[in-house]
């Protein structure tokens, strides 16, 4: 049960609807505002256990994806660099952690379920909120990020989508494909020979 959801329509933290900031949380999530719910959703017998963002009220309204949609051209940049492991500043660094850790946390969420893509190819991101505390009036807020990146075949990558593969009378233009993907061979006789 939520207690807050009729609380003040004022939105003191930009677009966020705090109203509605506890509809369909983590217990992970719920842990940053309520401090004592760990001693709770950590024991055997607790039978609730909120893992899931689908049903949280930013995402099911889209604001979540909004949140995320801001921070895109940071994210894709780093992407575009080929950077393994990166961090980027969140927005709400002057909202109080209870609300920034919250908040970014759906958010980061939004970020892992968008396709994200760089010279054609697929990257697996995953995003995760991080807000640290540095004194009594001051915290750090950001999102820490990991991208694994498609394999390349000599250094080309077959675009997604749907192929129609067909034998080919000219050798020079055959597709040779393996376990890990298909690669564009300008000699795929001597690939296929290989093969076993």
């Amino acid at each position: 049960m939520d207690l807050t959801w009729d609380d003040t329509n004022d939105n003191w933290y930009g677009d966020l609807d705090q109203r509605h900031l506890y509809f369909g949380l983590t217990d992970e999530l719920m842990a940053i505002a309520h401090s004592d719910h760990p001693a709770n959703y950590q024991k055997a017998d607790y039978a609730y256990r909120s893992t899931d963002l689908s049903n949280n009220y930013s995402v099911r309204n889209g604001k979540a994806d909004e949140w995320a949609e801001k921070y895109a051209d940071r994210i894709q940049h780093h992407l575009d660099a080929k950077e393994k492991s990166f961090s980027i500043d969140a927005g709400n660094q002057s909202f109080p952690p209870s609300i920034s850790g919250i908040q970014n946390g759906i958010a980061a969420y939004a970020m892992n379920l968008r396709e994200w893509k760089t010279g054609g190819a697929k990257v697996e991101l995953t995003a995760a909120s991080n807000v640290t505390k540095e004194s009594n009036y001051k915290w750090c807020a950001k999102y820490d990020l990991t991208a694994k990146y498609q394999n390349t075949a000599l250094e080309r990558v077959v675009d997604d989508g749907a192929y129609r593969v067909a034998s080919a009378l000219d050798r020079s233009m055959a597709v040779a494909a393996s376990a890990s993907g298909c690669s564009i061979a300008t000699d795929p006789a001597s690939r296929l020979a290989a093969s076993p």
